[in-house]
């Protein structure tokens, strides 16, 4: 129904086929007193037929609870099929359909185990239908449909669309092709073998090629629990290494082994977005099932495992005895700590960092490279032994029984991350690099004119000399086989954008993009501001500092959400989508007092209406630019404003000793950091050598700020409230103020300042 005017005409025609088909015609129908059911003409209508209109009381929905009921289950199974099926919402009425399907050829306890068309088939012969449960195509399966108006006498004359439900009383197919948008009806499909089921399992066992009916009980999505399972396997072989023979056997779903070893994450529909459920292929069965991509895969396969031999990966030997099974990577593993593994702790690079070098690039004139490093993780060598079955289709020939002995970390062992950093630290030392003591992904040779920034296996080098730099990636690149390029457009998720005046700007367009179409929401329209300030008077990205306080506000309430949590999340992805071409930009200061690393510390007083906890803001600029920014809630309540501005200035002081020391590294003189602050009780506070009776209950933790300031290591500076910037990050604000917060941060469309 597109208007609830209609309903009148669709119960007339309901109540018709009852009576012509059936032979049935009810006494009496109760509805809930609602205004599409009030019409004169309705009731001279059900009054010729003999039939009796019995109205509830209004507002009492509890009166008319058989259909209330019944309208739940139907609409928690639509959100099971929207929820798992990875299409727009604008399919409902699709799934509405397939949703009562289900319900009318499923059996019933109520009905003895029965199904409603069942019983109708029982009863009279005037109703035939075509289909049974047995041929019940699931929701969004995967069919191809035969194409009747081929471009050329070779081209392909199928084409792969998502099976919608069946049309009434003729075997015929709605299926939806993707390419299009467009529905439609096909008596000529076959179904493909890969299944996407409701219930996704740790095992990654085939489904079965018919559907069973305990596929579409469950009432909500269900995704499997992230995390390692400690379970036994279904198909685990103990004390012994062969040929699995059950991965591609379907699964009973009332197995209680089964159910037993499995975690379940239950997602409510009302704040999940369609969910990407992958339908890749993970068995090498499942890889070779398909003859018109065979070949392809067969040698995609082929190139990785000569790139995995050519590294020494591991050595062929005879299966220990008492040794413990492990799997490849595709099928998962069973490491058990202290056995096959140790530690498993990596350091990963951090943005400050990386911001810091892109500051020092555009105000020293370093010349700054990226490289990624290919098959980063097969240089690490094990610490431990690890033994894995042989890849099928890969088979040494007489040598089946054999396992490899890992020489080199393979992808998915748990220690894997740790052992290529081993590996990495260890080959920098043989060319002059060591780690620094602020951070331990920048290294820096003796000299100090080499600095290098390594996320995994992505790096970031800057230095003053190009030549001393390519002098060092082609030493790098005969250990280890590198891609680079001189002044990057990409790197760890930014895209970077070198400017002829010397600036580079750094944005994330394609993550708000991809957040966008994961919530469908690409289509929407942007809004100025991310915070509604008359609805977000108690809530709460790394991207960009001003979504930081929004996102931190409705984080804490994501175990519990409620409607209008949902419609400030709205109103924040809006926002992205009218600021996703905004940008950081990092250019060089016009005036040489803007040269210093500044901290800018708010907070505001009691935010939290339910622990009244205090929120507080930090944002660090070097050069006027914008390195390090902090929205959080603060860990105790704070007794006054003073306090809590206080305690704000305690948490920047800490991260700016972190960035002095760190710039120390970087070969560069900083003078001393300065806070900002606009409370002047805080400032006081700060440059006082003693406690007095409104400050001794401060904690001890948070004192530190006063000791840098009695020791000159730093300054505190009150400012007006006008002139604070991290006002951004601890409260909602308006659009002027908001903009004049932005250009003071250098965040910038691509047709200018904002």
């Amino acid at each position: 129904m597109t208007e609830k005017k209609q309903a009148e005409g669709l119960i007339m025609s309901f109540l018709n086929e009852l009576k012509n088909k059936l032979a049935i015609t009810p006494g009496y129908i109760h509805t809930d007193r609602g205004g599409e059911f009030d019409f004169n003409l309705f009731r001279q209508q059900l009054l010729a037929q003999g039939i009796s209109l019995e109205q509830g009381p209004p507002h009492s929905p509890q009166t008319n609870g058989v259909a209330e009921r019944f309208n739940q289950t139907l609409l928690t199974k639509i959100r099971c099929l929207l929820g798992q099926s990875n299409i727009p919402i604008s399919y409902w009425d699709e799934a509405t359909r397939h949703a009562s399907l289900l319900l009318n050829l499923l059996p019933h306890r109520y009905l003895q185990m029965n199904s409603p068309n069942d019983l109708l088939l029982e009863r009279t012969s005037t109703i035939q239908l075509v289909y049974n449960i047995k041929q019940l195509v699931p929701f969004v399966v995967k069919v191809v449909i035969k194409d009747e108006n081929p471009v050329s006498k070779v081209s392909s004359i199928g084409h792969s669309m998502k099976a919608l439900k069946f049309e009434p009383y003729y075997n015929a197919l709605r299926v939806l092709d993707t390419n299009t948008g467009k529905v439609k009806i096909s008596c000529d499909y076959v179904q493909l073998r890969s299944v996407t089921s409701v219930i996704m399992r740790k095992d990654h066992g085939s489904l079965p090629e018919s559907p069973i009916e305990s596929q579409y009980q469950p009432v909500t999505v269900i995704l499997p629990t992230l995390g390692k399972s400690h379970t036994s396997h279904p198909n685990q072989v103990p004390h012994h290494v062969e040929p699995s023979q059950n991965n591609d056997l379907p699964l009973s779903p009332t197995s209680k082994s089964v159910r037993q070893s499995e975690q379940y994450t239950y997602i409510p529909f009302y704040d999940t977005a369609p969910r990407n459920i992958s339908t890749d292929v993970i068995t090498y069965k499942q890889a070779m099932s398909n003859p018109v991509e065979e070949k392809a895969r067969q040698q995609a396969m082929k190139l990785e495992y000569d790139l995995l031999m050519n590294h020494n990966t591991g050595d062929l030997v005879p299966y220990p005895p008492n040794g413990t099974k492990a799997r490849w990577v595709v099928l998962g593993n069973h490491q058990e700590h202290m056995i096959h593994y140790y530690n498993t702790w990596a350091s990963v690079g951090r943005n400050e960092t990386f911001k810091v070098m892109l500051i020092l690039v555009i105000t020293q004139v370093f010349v700054p490279f990226q490289f990624n490093i290919e098959t980063a993780f097969l240089h690490g060598e094990m610490d431990a032994k690890v033994y894995v079955k042989q890849v099928k289709g890969f088979e040494v020939p007489g040598e089946e029984s054999y396992v490899w002995c890992l020489n080199k970390s393979l992808y998915g062992t748990e220690q894997v991350p740790r052992m290529w950093q081993a590996k990495l630290v260890e080959i920098l030392g043989e060319l002059g690099m060591h780690s620094s003591r602020s951070d331990d992904s920048l290294y820096l040779n003796n000299k100090r004119t080499l600095f290098l920034h390594v996320h995994v296996d992505d790096g970031f080098l800057i230095g003053k000399l190009e030549s001393e730099i390519l002098k060092f990636l082609h030493k790098l690149n005969s250990k280890l086989k590198l891609k680079y390029q001189r002044h990057p457009t990409q790197h760890l998720g930014y895209r970077l954008d070198w400017r002829t005046d010397g600036s580079v700007s750094l944005s994330q367009r394609d993550l708000i993009m991809q957040l966008l179409r994961d919530n469908d929401m690409e289509g929407s329209c942007g809004v100025k501001t991310p915070c509604n300030t008359n609805l977000l008077k108690e809530l709460e990205a790394h991207t960009q500092p001003n979504v930081l306080f929004a996102v931190n506000s409705l984080s804490r309430h994501s175990t519990h959400p409620t409607a209008k949590h949902r419609v400030a999340l709205k109103n924040l992805l809006r926002y992205l989508k009218g600021s996703c071409d905004i940008s950081l930009c990092y250019s060089k200061p016009i005036r040489t007092d803007n040269s210093t690393l500044t901290g800018w510390a708010d907070a505001d007083y009691a935010n939290n209406c339910v622990e009244r906890k205090s929120i507080l803001g930090n944002l660090i600029t070097l050069c006027r630019n914008p390195v390090s920014w902090l929205s959080k809630k603060q860990s105790v309540v704070a007794q006054s404003t003073t306090e809590a501005e206080f305690i704000s200035m305690n948490v920047c002081a800490k991260q700016l000793q972190w960035l002095t020391y760190l710039m120390r590294d970087l070969g560069q003189d900083i003078e001393k950091p300065l806070i900002c602050n606009d409370n002047f009780g805080a400032v006081t506070i700060s440059s006082q050598h003693s406690l007095n009776s409104n400050t001794k209950h401060i904690e001890i933790q948070y004192q530190y700020v006063r000791d840098l300031v009695v020791k000159k290591l730093l300054e505190v500076r009150q400012v007006g409230t006008d002139d604070m910037l991290a006002d951004i990050l601890t409260k909602p604000l308006g659009i002027h103020k908001l903009q004049h917060i932005l250009r003071q941060l250098h965040l910038e469309n691509q047709g200018g300042v904002l």
